[in-house]
């Protein structure tokens, strides 16, 4: 097979910057890591990023507070929707909500949940497919940002969920918990992974979309040959990059069967990342500053998530279209970290 499993950890330049961590790795508890690069959060925070030779985890070291997460999840969200246009908001929103009816129809196969959770909501639409599809559903957003959580319930009437996963336990038991591009932001991922879990009733689903740790890794790893200059910025707020056989070994080990587990998106090959390595590939982007960027855009972000009509009725034909939209051909296993999204589908035993 002309593919085989790779990672970060196999590179010869990077076996050779063994350390001791700061803290352990979030999934093993191992002590010992590689160093792939010094690295900043923007104007917040400096730490370094390292990967795990055990179970091949690569996340910052030291972490980052959940405050300066929140903050930097919170101007990253504010960014995104200042810049975005209203034509290409509601393009999103429709996207969405194509790709949530297509997996509940998908879903509906197997299960009809009637109590959902989604962590990370975003804008709200992926929930409203799947309201389409379950209509009777009680349907639940969480988010670490207490005013994005909120804006759930007003533009939508989900009800908003903030504060620590742990404490959810003792109140609420779903039988569908989604996070899709949530898990690479989340600082404590082994400890909340196990919450997800215990929050999902017995023979409930856990669905979740992330990146493929090794493709999102290319700048980093850069450095480590064009290591003049100044320190690479984590402009998408990723705190861990997975590798496809750790995630699946984790996920197992907390009590989820797999169900679906496949990588997509290939199209970033073409363009070297993961692969080949170019100098101007690793120049820093412009610093930003969380600060700033929340105190001018928060009072402007509301007016740019107004709403979208949702049909209430899907005919045949346009159910069709959305399923074909969301069909994946092309599929490989994540053990191989090649593609830009992994999508799994778990249910609890």
């Amino acid at each position: 097979m002309f593919l085989k499993p790779r990672s970060v950890a196999d590179r010869p330049e990077v076996k050779s910057n063994k350390i001791k961590r700061k803290e352990p790795c979030r999934f093993c508890g191992d002590a010992s890591g590689l160093l792939i690069s010094a690295v900043a959060f923007w104007d917040i925070a400096k730490t370094s990023l390292v990967i795990c030779p055990v179970c091949r985890l690569a996340q910052l070291d030291p972490m980052l507070s959940d405050k300066t997460m929140q903050a930097g999840v919170y101007a990253y969200y504010l960014m995104q929707k200042a810049h975005e246009s209203q034509k290409s908001h509601l393009k999103n929103c429709a996207r969405n909500f194509r790709k949530g009816y297509a997996f509940a129809a998908a879903l509906k196969r197997r299960a009809s949940p009637q109590k959902i959770l989604e962590l990370g909501p975003g804008d709200g639409y992926f929930l409203r497919g799947l309201q389409h599809v379950f209509p009777d559903a009680e349907i639940y957003a969480w988010d670490m940002v207490p005013e994005v959580a909120e804006t759930m319930r007003t533009l939508h009437g989900f009800t908003p969920i903030s504060g620590a996963l742990e404490t959810l336990a003792k109140k609420h038991r779903f039988d569908l918990i989604i996070a899709r591009d949530v898990i690479e932001h989340i600082a404590e991922v082994g400890d909340a992974l196990q919450q997800i879990t215990a929050l999902i009733s017995a023979g409930g689903h856990f669905h979740f979309i992330t990146p493929t740790g090794h493709e999102d890794l290319w700048k980093f790893y850069a450095r480590i040959f064009y290591p003049a200059g100044p320190t690479a910025e984590l402009l998408l707020n990723h705190v861990n990059y997975f590798d496809g056989a750790g995630l699946d070994t984790f996920l197992q080990g907390t009590g989820l069967k797999q169900i679906e587990y496949y990588a997509y998106d290939f199209s970033s090959w073409k363009m070297g990342i993961g692969w080949q390595i170019k100098e101007k590939l690793t120049a820093q982007a412009e610093g930003l500053s969380a600060k700033k960027m929340i105190a001018e855009l928060q009072s402007a972000s509301a007016a740019s998530l107004t709403g979208l009509p949702v049909p209430k009725r899907i005919g045949f034909w346009r159910a069709l279209w959305f399923r074909y939209k969301a069909w994946r051909p092309f599929r490989i296993n994540p053990r191989f970290n090649f593609g830009h999204e992994i999508h799994g589908l778990y249910r609890k035993n």
